[in-house]
């Protein structure tokens, strides 16, 4: 069933990656390539503790339709094979604290680097051996049209059976 899930977000993540256009109003621009700067919005962790912060053009926050009470949050590296990080938040239904982990009702949360088209990736999950819950998520703004919270977990990688320790988060993004 893990492998379902495994599959299921890379091919999410992989499809969100391609699926991206910079031309339809895009996270405002929080990098250093001569592009207007806001840094009012913004997607920052440290993940086991060194900084970590998304290239705001590459991150888009969602609420799917076709699922109500899910919230979807992507934050990424350019390029998106130097570090993503995937959110499901289910159940989600506004501001409050939701836990992420294993098993079937539970939300999740994934940060990855490398490849999912070549298959050479890898992904810590927040999820760790005899454990349901190792994270939070807490939004603390919610209005519509903005996003914003703070979270933590530990990420476990099945692949090199390693930890990484993710904290210190905080997002602002644009629903």
């Amino acid at each position: 069933m893990k492998k379902i899930y495994t599959w299921l977000t890379l091919l999410l993540v992989t499809a969100a990656a391609i699926s991206c256009s910079k031309t339809s109003d895009p996270q405002p621009n929080n990098n250093n390539n001569n592009n207007t700067t806001d840094t009012n919005f913004y997607f920052t962790a440290k993940i086991d503790g060194a900084d970590w912060s998304a290239d705001m053009q590459s991150t888009n926050t969602s609420i799917t339709s076709s699922h109500q009470g899910l919230l979807t949050i992507q934050a990424a590296l350019s390029p998106v094979t130097s570090g993503v990080f995937l959110i499901n938040l289910y159940n989600y239904n506004g501001a409050g604290t939701y836990t992420v982990g294993t098993g079937g009702t539970n939300s999740y949360a994934r940060y990855m680097t490398g490849s999912v088209a070549t298959s050479n990736y890898s992904a810590w999950k927040a999820e760790t051996p005899g454990s349901t819950t190792t994270g939070t998520f807490t939004i603390t703004k919610d209005d519509g049209s903005i996003v914003e919270g703070t979270f933590s977990f530990d990420g476990y990688s099945e692949e090199t059976k390693d930890t990484k320790k993710i904290t210190d988060g905080k997002f602002r993004m644009k629903k």
